[in-house]
């Protein structure tokens, strides 16, 4: 499978997702104007390796600013990455966040709630 490689902007973030070297990322700020354009060949691409995924799936999720469009973004990768989990596949949500910044955290928990996906919280 094709790797996705998009370049960041001032809005929107990076994402890089390759499954040949086990690297899945989406990093930087995330306010793209149009939510729907930037965001669905990302999630049509995450079904698409759903199909047949690795045998292992770290997805690291290293957000400096997102708004509430995002959130519900995230929400449905992370189904996504439900679904490969309860397939039997083992899968990783590591969300990286500022070591002071706890409002965050009632938020990203909310969304791991809603998914049954080991994750981990990552400080720096």
């Amino acid at each position: 499978m094709e790797p996705l490689l998009i370049e960041p902007t001032h809005n929107s973030p990076k994402v890089i997702f390759d499954p040949a070297n086990n690297k899945f990322e989406i990093s930087g700020r995330s306010l793209p104007e149009n939510i729907v354009l930037f965001y669905n060949p990302v999630r049509e691409w995450l079904n698409i390796y759903a199909k047949n995924p690795n045998p292992a799936t770290n997805f690291e999720i290293k957000l400096t600013y997102y708004n509430s469009a995002t959130f519900k973004v995230m929400s449905a990768i992370f189904q996504t990455l439900s679904k490969i989990y309860n397939e039997g596949f083992e899968v990783t949500i590591y969300w990286y966040h500022e070591e002071d910044d706890l409002e965050f955290k009632d938020e990203v928990d909310y969304l791991f709630e809603m998914v049954d996906v080991p994750f981990e919280y990552v400080s720096y």
